[in-house]
């Protein structure tokens, strides 16, 4: 029983340090990630504007390795990731400590909300999607509609709002 505790311990800590290492990483190569490990190493904490620096930049690195709709277990390690190279962002009281960056039971949290951010974005065409995905619609259906309008409905029966 012992060796099985043991063993459990050990997947958990060498997971800890490859998401460390994945996360620490991502920031160190892209743009603007080494000003926000910078800071903290000199304050040890992370202001609003740099949290949501990491998070865009951590989120911009899912989606191009993982797509627009990575998988919970995605979200979740990199969550984990977060609050193990930054432990002063852990939530003390919260059961894991990093469902404010990602919560799998409510689907909440920053990373759920910028990739929520991205999505819209491109739905609306105000955002390019990231290289060697310019088809936004993938994954989803490829078959354009056709609306015939009779009637709008503005208030008056007949009437068409005009675009």
């Amino acid at each position: 029983m012992r060796s099985q505790a043991r063993s459990k311990k050990l997947r958990m800590l060498i997971m800890l340090c490859l998401l460390k290492k994945l996360v620490e990483g991502v920031l160190q190569s892209k743009s603007g990630g080494e000003e926000v490990l910078q800071e903290y190493k000199t304050t040890e904490t992370l202001p609003d504007a740099t949290r949501r620096k990491m998070v865009n930049i951590l989120v911009a690195h899912i989606i191009d390795k993982h797509g627009h709709l990575p998988a919970k277990a995605v979200r979740e390690e990199y969550a984990l990731g977060i609050v193990t190279v930054f432990p002063s962002l852990k939530d003390p009281y919260t059961k894991k400590g990093y469902e404010h960056f990602y919560d799998a039971a409510s689907s909440t949290g920053y990373i759920s909300w910028r990739l929520k951010t991205v999505q819209r974005k491109i739905r609306r065409g105000t955002l390019v999607p990231p290289s060697g995905s310019s088809d936004i619609s993938s994954g989803g259906p490829n078959t354009q509609r056709t609306m015939i309008v009779d009637r709008q409905l503005d208030g008056e029966p007949g009437g068409l709002i005009s675009a």
